[in-house]
């Protein structure tokens, strides 16, 4: 039970969810639920599989879809990074060089004909350094040491970069939301 207040039901594609989604249709009536929610899946979604997703997440929302992941530009790493670390690609990170990150224009082209609204958070910059200083933690062997380190690596790097929502990108934009008002 991930809460005692709201009824929540996990979807994935694998069995780490409540259902597992086979990648066609959501197995659900049209305005199951309110909220629909969507964190970081179109980035591991082909570009020609994220517009019929998206339409099955908003059919099944009965009233609000909040979505959110990376937004694609050209500061975003192509994760060779963890290949070159661990000698081997990241299923997920390799999900995204493969599927590549979704573009402001792609996203604004999926949602085009709906009541939605964008937010933009984040500098990739900022994640980019947080991303190898974890990869340099998961280096070493002893986990209380790894464990240690990435506990101060996260003290230390909050409170000096605070996130600033913003209504409009910059180049250095790190992550999109979207809330979209179904018509249910």
């Amino acid at each position: 039970m991930f809460s005692d207040r709201y009824m929540v039901t996990a979807v994935n594609v694998d069995d780490s969810g409540d259902v597992k989604y086979e990648g066609k249709r959501l197995p659900y009536a049209d305005q199951t639920f309110d909220p629909a929610v969507c964190m970081d899946i179109l980035e591991h979604t082909p570009p020609r599989s994220r517009n019929p997703f998206v339409e099955e997440l908003v059919g099944v929302a009965k009233g609000h879809v909040v979505s959110c992941g990376p937004l694609g530009s050209d500061f975003h790493p192509k994760n060779e990074i963890w290949r070159q670390t661990f000698g081997e690609y990241h299923r997920f990170l390799s999900e995204h060089i493969e599927n590549g990150l979704p573009t402001l224009a792609e996203i604004e082209g999926i949602l085009a004909g709906k009541n939605y609204e964008l937010l933009f958070v984040g500098d990739v910059r900022l994640a980019g350094r947080l991303f190898l200083n974890e990869l340099r933690i998961l280096r070493h062997s002893n986990p209380l040491v790894r464990r240690g380190l990435s506990l101060l690596a996260q003290a230390l790097s909050v409170p000096r970069h605070r996130l600033k929502v913003a209504r409009e990108p910059n180049e250095f934009t790190n992550r999109v939301y979207a809330h979209v008002v179904s018509n249910g």
